[in-house]
């Protein structure tokens, strides 16, 4: 059995949460009710809890500060914290502290209910995300909503039924419950910046937007399919066409409770699309196909938004500017990379920024796409350059996902840029790494082999290159010409084997690489200003 301390500074709050729920029902029992930090310390060291429901505020030290402290007194504590609208910002703060749950007051028996049997479900995996998974699991051993999603998801893959598949073929085959009416694809999209901290807080928002979803929805429509996709989830109406402004203040409700809780994540945005309905299941991919637009209106309407059919043609003059746009960034994007200048990439992006802001009736679907279609010709022109760069081609599938969780056109052409001035400069990077790869084997070559008659047309041969294009490189690279390089190697073997050996000047030459003993003297002494007699008796 589970035990629970709960710390509230208001005595009504505390008698109110050990009265609202049957505690043995969820295998729990109620070890200490104290009314502030100090006391929560002392009944954590006496009582060992695992659960901790407490107030983001509280005399003595605030919440923060005792869930800072029990995490160091015990690293197996689970929290849920009751907070005031008023304090979404401590609220935000202790879901980074892994918080698994955070209730608003007045504190309602279906909410912490609900967090008590996520705890419970939880407990093992000391993540949001491993209890959603584990709920899905439990959905999919049924053997019906598993056909509902695997029909579902097919079509969200596929974009494409057969048109005489009838509903009750539907019913009977996939088990779903349709009804004749009208068909309707939504989309309810979570936006995260920055996204690299997205995944954990996501996770929890998850958590929260299903239920209210289906809570919201399910009573209004004959029946509803959820699919879980990244940071979509994608939902499937069968209702009454009569009944559409009805469901559409049900997602208006649903999007403003969701947008309330999600202050407390401030990195985290929702939007919800609507497709519009359709007559035939066949025809859904109509649907989908304007949820996919109604959705990305976020980026130019703002997130937190439920935007529905509109019009997605742009004008003749701003189509026409915008070719006149793209035509323009391609040039100087090639010319950026012919030159390997980073900078006028960067300013060449910008001026397109700003002139992409000044269309008025830009859409937010054909803002993504554009902004794809420019990454996708970077890209493109860079690897046309720069042909060994294989690393390039995988490049624009990861670009699209992490687009995709931007929310606004400001932060979206801010990936933008991120993501090309870093390709580019990894690239740069990339390329003079494979323009002295070459000159490194040369170098450990003649390090190897400098007792054998080296030349430079040899040596050429060796590395793969044309003789007058590795001298040019060779002295670009290294400051000096391929035989300065060689003599110093050949000098300086000279040197150790002068203060190290008994062997002969004669043999030492040979060893090194010279046959004319005079010869070897001359450029013995040019390096060391010593002739090697005289480098033996100082050094040896």
């Amino acid at each position: 059995m589970l035990k629970v301390i709960i710390a509230d500074d208001e005595i009504s709050v505390c008698k109110l949460i050990l009265n609202l729920i049957d505690w043995p029902s969820f295998d729990m029992e109620i070890v200490s009710v104290v009314h502030n930090s100090i006391d929560a310390i002392s009944s954590i060291k006496a009582y060992d809890p695992d659960l901790i429901i407490t107030d983001i505020r509280m005399p003595g030290c605030d919440g923060l500060e005792l869930i800072a402290k029990a995490k160091e007194m015990s690293s197996h504590l689970d929290f849920i914290i009751i907070s005031g609208y008023q304090h979404f910002e401590y609220a935000k703060c202790a879901v980074k502290y892994q918080v698994q749950d955070y209730i608003l007051k007045p504190v309602k028996k279906e909410e912490l209910s609900s967090a008590l049997r996520k705890i419970q479900s939880s407990r093992n995996a000391k993540s949001i995300k491993a209890a959603l998974e584990e709920e899905l699991e439990l959905r999919r051993k049924s053997d019906a909503d598993m056909l509902r999603s695997r029909a579902f998801n097919e079509f969200l893959a596929l974009k494409l039924l057969p048109d005489d598949t009838s509903l009750e073929q539907l019913n009977k085959v996939y088990h779903f419950n349709f009804k004749p009416g009208a068909f309707q694809i939504f989309i309810a999209k979570i936006d995260c910046q920055p996204m690299e901290q997205c995944n954990a807080a996501s996770g929890v928002f998850m958590d929260k937007l299903i239920p209210c979803l289906r809570r919201e929805i399910e009573g209004a429509c004959f029946d509803l399919q959820l699919s879980v996709d990244g940071n979509r989830i994608y939902g499937l109406l069968n209702l009454d066409l009569s009944l559409h402004p009805q469901i559409r203040r049900h997602f208006k409700a649903a999007l403003d409770d969701l947008l309330l809780q999600s202050n407390v994540f401030g990195e985290l945005s929702l939007s919800i699309g609507l497709g519009k309905p359709v007559p035939q299941f066949s025809q859904l991919s109509a649907s989908l196909n304007s949820a996919e637009m109604a959705v990305a209106q976020r980026l130019v309407k703002g997130a937190g938004v439920l935007s529905e059919e509109f019009s997605t043609d742009l004008s003749v003059e701003s189509h026409k500017a915008i070719i006149r746009m793209m035509t323009s960034l391609r040039k100087n994007m090639f010319a950026a990379i012919e030159k390997h200048d980073q900078a006028m990439l960067a300013a060449c992006l910008e001026n397109f920024r700003q002139r992409l802001f000044e269309i008025e009736d830009m859409t937010g679907y054909f803002l993504f796409s554009i902004v794809c279609n420019i990454h996708s010709t970077f890209l493109m022109l860079l690897n046309e350059r720069f042909t060994q760069l294989d690393y390039l081609k995988n490049q624009q599938n990861v670009f699209s996902q992490k687009a995709d969780l931007c929310g606004s056109d400001k932060s979206l052409c801010d990936f933008l840029i991120y993501e090309i001035s870093k390709t580019f400069s990894d690239a740069m990077h990339e390329l003079k790494q494979a323009e002295t790869k070459p000159m490194r084997l040369a170098k450990e070559y003649i390090q190897k082999h400098y007792a054998s008659p080296l030349t430079l047309k040899t040596m050429a041969e060796v590395i793969g290159f044309n003789h007058t294009y590795f001298s040019t490189l060779f002295k670009k690279e290294s400051g000096i010409s391929f035989l300065e390089y060689l003599s110093e190697v050949r000098v300086l073997k000279a040197c150790d084997l002068l203060k190290e050996t008994n062997k002969t000047i004669a043999s030492i030459c040979e060893e090194v690489g010279y046959s004319d003993l005079k010869h070897f003297t001359k450029v013995f002494k040019k390096h060391t200003e010593l002739n090697p007699n005289e480098y033996r008796r100082l050094f040896s």
